[in-house]
């Protein structure tokens, strides 16, 4: 599982809850920083924020999938309009909440997506 949050105190938050839940977590402070890491082949999900400086969620949604990223995505945002939260699920979000959310909201969330891409294999 992957976190993107330009957010130090979330992304740490983020971090640490998912672990405590049993995932094994990277965290990426820098939407960039992620995409220079090789693409996942495991059954995995990409946790992200919509609004981040340099490169915003929409921005490294479409970068990750031309690098090969085919983890399903759940976005996380506290400015998701109606337009924006539409542009994510056409591209293939498999999520948009709110912030605030709950613990179980998210958690919610990333168990569809890890067994969405459980289900779609290698």
């Amino acid at each position: 599982m992957f976190v993107v949050d330009d957010d130090p105190s979330v992304l740490r938050s983020l971090g640490r809850m998912f672990q405590v839940w049993g995932y094994e977590v990277e965290c990426f402070a820098q939407p960039r920083k992620m995409l220079e890491r090789e693409p996942w082949r495991g059954p995995g999900c990409v946790v992200m924020d919509l609004r981040m400086p340099d490169l915003n969620g929409l921005e490294l949604q479409q970068e990750l999938r031309r690098a090969g990223w085919t983890q399903p995505i759940v976005f996380i945002s506290a400015h998701g309009d109606t337009l924006t939260v539409t542009q994510a699920m056409k591209a293939g979000a498999m999520d948009f909440l709110p912030k605030p959310f709950s613990t179980e909201e998210l958690l919610t969330a990333v168990e569809r997506a890890l067994a969405r891409d459980s289900l779609a294999g290698p």
